[in-house]
Parts: structure tokens; C-alpha cells; sequence
């Protein structure tokens, strides 16, 4: 089919740029349902006239529909939009850019989704969908799955968009780290909550300080509840993770002024769950904490690794040079655009 297609563009060369505004249409529609018409065409940057004669198309075709709440994708949408995803992607070069990536990074997988996070907070609607559409593929491997899940932003974010997965399959999700004295929202335990609801399964809160002392430490891991959450993340089929940059993550988690300043003088650019990297991927600072520690990934079957924006892109490729090679990058054009700047695809 993706050949046929092809060959049509060929001959008819203003054909790719109506489909690919209408597929894109329904992309979004499907990333933010229900939207109206006017939000659709802000994000699409289009003018809400073109976007009432597109939509009006797509109705004609029974593809959308819309009420009270705004559009959404019928059952027919919703076929036709996943069969089209990758002709889409191949016939725009972005199979492409997602393999050269992935090859650069050196991980098992990547995935590029339109726009950039750093001004377009509606990219975190997309990774939330496609996270769960790669989680769902992930689970069905097995009977029993326990995904551990850290914190921040991004992921409270992207944990607020996704879906239920309808799969006869039990499925535990357990915060990777503590977080006492974080934004309440943004601690892994909550993450962990919200995901859980959102995907179908029960959570398991890992409910500590995220720094402690050594002393501090060996007497919380004699609690039965610390100990039944280690077991689980010792056990992790999944872990999802996002990636910082080191300064703005430093200061989120109260590191003092000359703790930040050390951190600037070795050069440290990423952060992922208490560790710090500089441009070279070399681990320069690390905090002392109870939960999924960096040795503890290799182990683990599937990594998603979620980070999008053009200024996330020196982290993302800093800290990459210590990922698992089963990791999968879901990130966006921002990022990978800065990331695969200078090389030919």
C-alpha cells in the first residue's frame, strides 16, 4: 500500500499535502478529545475557516464526530488513523529519523511525535498516548508485569493523558523513589497513583525521604512496607523514567548553593533519578537514596525513557551514553531535530 501511495504522490504531487493535513487532523483530534474546532485550529495553525471545511470532510466521511464537548474520532476514525500512522511516518521521512536516532543514542528503540515541548505543552497529550499504546504492547508479553515509575514534571504530565489498557493481565505499578518534601503532585508516589488509575492496576508508594543518611537508611529498610516495594522494583518487568537537566533539577530537589555550584564546576548537564551526568555521560554526583538505583536497569526487560524539547536535547544525549540498550526514547521533533542536527539521514 505504501508503495501505491507513493506512487500517487508522484503523479500528483498536492495529493501528500491533503492527506497529510487531514491525517494530522486526526491525530490531534485523537491526541485531545474532545477539542473544539478552535483549539484544533490553533494547534494546527490553521484558520478556523480551513478547519471547519476539513472537519465538515471528515464528518461527510463518518471519521468524526463531534457534541457538546468537542470533536472525537469515530470507530472508523480511529481504524483508518492507525492505519495510516506509519504510511504516514515512512512517506514523511519519520521512520527514518526515529532509526537514526535510535543509532545515535545507541537504545533499542525511539519515537519522534510532532512539535516541541519546551513552548507547546500540548506535546504532553501526545506522549501520553503513545506511551500507552507502547506500554500496552509491553504488558501483553506477560500474565503479571510490575512497572516501576519515577517522578518529575514530565511524567505527571504525560501520566494525566494516558489510557486504559484493556488487557486480562495483572499489573503493579510501584514508585521507583521517594519524594518527601517535593511538590506533592510531582512525587513518584503520585505519578504512580494517577498511572495506575489511568492504565488499569493497583500501586505500591514507596513512602520516603528521597535523600537519607547511611544510618537513616539501614533502619528504614527493616520497614515491611519499604521492604515489600524494593522487592517489587528488584523484581521490575517495565520502568519509566524521564530525563532532567542537572541545574533546574538540583535546585527542585533543595540541593544547597554550593552543591549547585559543584555540580556546574564538573560540568553536569542531566539528571535521572538522583544521579548526575556531564556532556560525556560520566556519573559526577549522585544522591544517596532508597529505590531503582542505575545498576539496577540492566536488568529490567522494558525502559521507556520519556523527555521532549529542544532544551532537554544536551540531557537526553548525556545521559543515553548510560542507558540500557533496551531502552525506548519517546521524544519529540524538538529534541531529536537538535540531537540529529549535522547528520545526513
Amino acid at each position: 500500500m505504501k508503495s501505491e501511495i507513493s506512487s500517487i504522490m508522484e503523479l500528483i504531487p498536492d495529493a501528500f499535502e491533503v492527506l497529510r493535513k487531514r491525517y494530522r487532523i486526526l491525530q490531534y483530534i485523537d491526541f485531545l478529545a474532545p477539542v473544539g474546532r478552535r483549539v484544533l485550529a490553533q494547534q494546527l495553525d490553521m484558520s478556523e475557516r480551513s478547519m471547519r471545511t476539513e472537519t465538515d470532510i471528515l464528518k461527510r466521511q463518518h471519521l468524526i464526530q463531534s457534541n457538546r464537548g468537542g470533536m472525537t474520532l469515530t470507530t472508523e476514525g480511529k481504524e483508518l488513523y492507525s492505519e495510516l500512522e506509519p504510511i504516514m511516518k515512512s512517506l514523511s521521512g519519520e521512520s527514518q529519523k526515529e532509526i537514526a536516532l535510535a543509532r545515535q543514542l545507541n537504545i533499542a528503540r525511539t519515537v519522534i511525535i510532532p512539535g516541541d515541548a519546551s513552548n507547546d505543552e500540548a506535546v504532553f497529550a501526545h506522549f501520553g498516548h503513545y506511551l500507552t499504546d507502547l506500554l500496552q504492547a509491553s504488558l501483553s508479553e506477560r500474565d503479571e508485569n510490575i512497572i516501576v515509575v519515577l517522578g518529575g514534571t514530565t511524567l505527571k504530565a504525560v501520566a494525566d493523558h494516558m489510557r486504559s489498557i484493556p488487557l486480562d493481565c495483572h499489573n503493579i505499578f510501584v514508585s521507583g523513589r521517594g519524594g518527601i518534601g517535593e511538590k506533592v503532585e510531582v512525587q513518584a508516589s503520585t505519578i504512580t497513583a494517577r498511572m495506575a488509575e489511568r492504565v488499569g492496576g493497583e500501586h505500591v508508594s514507596l513512602y520516603v525521604p528521597e535523600s537519607v543518611s547511611q544510618s537513616t537508611y539501614d533502619t528504614l529498610l527493616s520497614e515491611p512496607a519499604i521492604q515489600k516495594a524494593l522487592h517489587l522494583i528488584s523484581n521490575a518487568t517495565c520502568a519509566i523514567h524521564g530525563i532532567g537537566s542537572a541545574v533546574h533539577m538540583a535546585e527542585k530537589r533543595g540541593m544547597t548553593a554550593s552543591q549547585i555550584q559543584s555540580l556546574k564546576q564538573s560540568g553536569a548537564v542531566a539528571e535521572t533519578f538522583g544521579y548526575f551526568y556531564d556532556r560525556q555521560g560520566k556519573v559526577v554526583y549522585k544522591l544517596p537514596r532508597i529505590g531503582l538505583q542505575l545498576e539496577d536497569m540492566k536488568d529490567i526487560p522494558s525502559i521507556f525513557a520519556v523527555a521532549g524539547g529542544k532544551n532537554k536535547a544536551e540531557a537526553i544525549q548525556a545521559y543515553m551514553q548510560n542507558a540500557p540498550s533496551q531502552t525506548c526514547l519517546l521524544t519529540d521533533e524538538g529534541a531529536a531535530n537538535e540531537i540529529l542536527k549535522g547528520l545526513s539521514l
